[in-house]
């Protein structure tokens, strides 16, 4: 995730934890979220976070929302969602224009 996607993320993150009936108190509570997270872009992040509604008795703790997208099925589409996800990302960052190195 981007700093930009820190505002949408935590408005997101605020909107699940009223579903568990879990309240997050201080912004640091949302920054220790988006810091634990902020490896991941956005968009998977938020993938994980609506399947721990769906699938969670409690309100998830960062290292359930990692292993939700660590765990998410490894076909050919999960693998090209992700590699879009990495690349919408670096445009955000870096823009249109810059080269960008990616791992895979």
């Amino acid at each position: 995730m981007t700093k930009k996607d820190f505002t949408e993320f935590c408005k997101y993150l605020g909107a699940i934890s009223r579903i568990f009936d879990k309240q997050l108190n201080s912004e640091i509570d949302f920054e220790l979220y988006y810091q634990a997270l902020r490896d991941y872009p956005f968009e998977l992040v938020r993938e994980a976070l609506q399947t721990a509604v769906k699938r969670h008795k409690y309100f998830p703790r960062p290292a359930d929302v990692i292993e939700l997208i660590e765990g998410l099925p490894d076909s050919p589409d999960s693998r090209a969602e992700l590699a879009w996800a990495v690349v919408i990302q670096a445009i955000r960052k870096h823009g249109g224009y810059q080269s960008v190195i990616f791992d895979d």
